[in-house]
């Protein structure tokens, strides 16, 4: 059964028998051997001293059902930290179902993710952005932080850039962009955790268009209200 089922199915039986209200649940793919980042939403920055309550679950073909602390979650390459739920090198046995819930509440927010195999291609698979850029003027690519883990979680110490076809890694900036430099990139984001280096990499589309400076010739003055005595 596909992961995607599964987690609907999962959710409705858990709501019927226990009486748990589900809000919603999020999608998620992540290439075998990087690193994702789940968020429980439930705990704003107004308080921070409810990160202690949340109760992280799991529903996947290797384990049926988990409930994780910081030693369950540490013998799976997991870290729990703040909101984090962090799988630290992803594989298809972590592919499943997630949740997290705070002590002595009936609500819980759903992670369903999904965990690709070696692609025959490097971006084969993976989730795609984009971005636009404006010809000759600086341009500065952006890297994604859609699930990555929190700040105070791992040490963030570089992100690379490559663009598809080329061997040699990219500036993140660009002075004045081209054509030339329209395409698919690739930004990995490095993190560090116990003098071990863990990536996550994103697919990013730069799209180039002309400067809106160019073009047609458009009347600037006088405007269409204007009465001249």
């Amino acid at each position: 059964m596909k992961v995607t089922t599964l987690v609907g199915v999962l959710i409705v039986s858990l709501t019927i028998l226990t009486g748990v209200c589900t809000l919603q649940s999020e999608e998620i793919r992540v290439q075998a051997g990087e690193m994702v980042a789940l968020l429980c939403p439930f705990v704003t920055e107004h308080n921070p001293d409810e990160d202690s309550k949340i109760i992280w679950t799991s529903y996947t073909s290797k384990e049926k059902y988990m409930t994780y602390d910081t030693s369950s979650a540490e013998k799976r390459q997991m870290l729990i930290c703040r909101r984090n739920l962090v799988i630290l090198t992803a594989s298809v046995n972590h592919q499943g179902n997630y949740s997290c819930s705070l002590r002595n509440s009936s609500s819980q927010f759903w992670f369903s993710l999904t965990v690709n195999a070696a692609q025959s291609t490097a971006n084969e698979g993976r989730v795609k952005y984009s971005m636009t850029c404006y010809a000759e003027e600086p341009c500065f690519l952006s890297c994604p932080d859609i699930n990555t883990p929190d700040v105070n979680t791992l040490n963030l110490i570089d992100i690379v850039w490559h663009k598809e076809g080329d061997s040699l890694p990219r500036q993140s900036f660009i002075l004045s962009v081209g054509e030339e430099d329209s395409g698919l990139y690739t930004c990995t984001r490095l993190y560090q955790y116990h003098s071990q280096i863990y990536n996550m990499t994103f697919a990013v589309s730069l799209d180039v268009k002309q400067n809106g400076k160019s073009g047609r010739p458009q009347i600037l003055s006088p405007n269409n209200n204007d009465v001249f005595i």
